[in-house]
């Protein structure tokens, strides 16, 4: 999928409609952005662009394949969603951290693990092979032993 992460501004309009157009997401409630993002990915997918503006981290992670980061009207990073999420410096800049998957993963690379950056839970539940013998997530978030083990 090629969605660019960005916002998306003013009414909205019927999935007929041909020309250009923007729609208005600023407080609707999850069920109704799940449908419109559903439907955006369902416009994207038969070859329209999408520009999608956002701080909701983690409908970028699902959503773009594609993440500019902005600060201050310029451009910090152009680059795949993934590897914008692996960069948690550059978004530190911008006041944005990762979606709360990514952001694991980061703390558990700079502990010197090899572990992709993940952006779904369905990528996680790839990753740690449920059911098919894979690391497990203990392996990859390795439990700290706390005052209650003692």
């Amino acid at each position: 999928m090629k969605i660019i992460s960005t916002r998306i501004e003013s009414g909205f309009t019927h999935p007929g409609i041909k020309s250009p157009h923007i729609t208005r997401t600023t407080g609707q409630d999850r069920r109704y952005l799940d449908k419109f993002l559903a439907w955006m990915k369902m416009l994207n997918e038969a070859g329209k662009t999408i520009i999608l503006i956002s701080h909701d981290m983690g409908v970028v992670a699902e959503y773009a394949s594609r993440t500019i980061v902005m600060k201050d009207g310029g451009i910090l990073m152009d680059s795949g969603t993934r590897e914008v999420f692996s960069r948690p410096d550059i978004l530190e800049e911008t006041s944005i951290g990762p979606h709360l998957l990514a952001r694991a993963c980061n703390d558990v690379r700079k502990g010197g693990r090899d572990v992709p950056v993940l952006l779904t839970v369905e990528e996680l539940e790839r990753y740690v092979g449920l059911g098919e013998g894979g690391v497990g997530l203990i392996a990859l978030f390795p439990l700290q032993s706390s005052k209650c083990d003692k």
